[in-house]
């Protein structure tokens, strides 16, 4: 089975368990994400890039974003696929017609289902270069 058919049957059977639905909560949370994956979060215009190193055989998979009284929620779970390295992930959230300042309100959905700001998102020429990539 290839990379992406792998994460595909590992997102369908997440989002069919209970407590594992992508507006629900996380199954990763934030310190996590940060300690043991390194994620780093950019925005670019109403484009959120996720940059985590995954492990071997163990991808993060972030799911698509929700709005929750005016901030835009992130949340993520880990899929059983793909080889050890850096792994980006881009989600749009203009479908979400979010508030102007979403940016400052930008949360994580933890596994308890409370939010998390995410601090430290970088904004710059970096953010724009991994953004354009995923919109070609």
């Amino acid at each position: 089975m290839t990379r992406i058919a792998l994460v595909a049957v590992a997102l369908l059977v997440l989002e069919g368990a209970p407590g594992c639905g992508p507006y629900r909560a996380s199954t990763v949370d934030l310190s996590y994400m940060r300690a043991q994956r390194r994620a780093t979060f950019f925005v670019d215009g109403t484009t959120v890039v996720v940059r985590t190193e995954d492990e071997m055989g163990l991808t993060v998979v972030v799911f698509d974003p929700s709005l929750d009284g005016g901030r835009v929620v992130l949340n993520a779970g880990v899929a059983s696929a793909g080889g050890p390295g850096p792994h980006v992930q881009c989600v749009d959230v203009a479908p979400l017609a979010p508030p102007g300042d979403w940016v400052d309100h930008l949360a994580w959905r933890e596994p308890d289902g409370t939010l998390s700001p995410i601090s430290g998102i970088e904004r710059g020429a970096e953010a724009h270069t991994l953004a354009e990539r995923c919109r070609s």
